[in-house]
């Protein structure tokens, strides 16, 4: 759910050795407030890092 799918879509397809390219997006600075990206966001994405490091270092 979330950002992370964006990341585990990539994780998956660079194993099967798909081609990944990039497409560069130019972002403008903020005016004001914080970033949109919840800190509940931050965890998931840590924990999906850490659950995936430990599956590899264990298999």
């Amino acid at each position: 759910s979330g950002y992370v799918f964006q990341v585990q879509l990539l994780y998956l397809l660079s194993r099967a050795d798909c081609k990944i390219v990039e497409y560069p997006l130019k972002f403008m600075p903020r005016r004001s407030g914080e970033s949109k990206l919840a800190k509940k966001e931050i965890i998931s994405y840590a924990e999906w890092c850490m659950k995936t490091l430990f599956r590899r270092l264990t298999s």
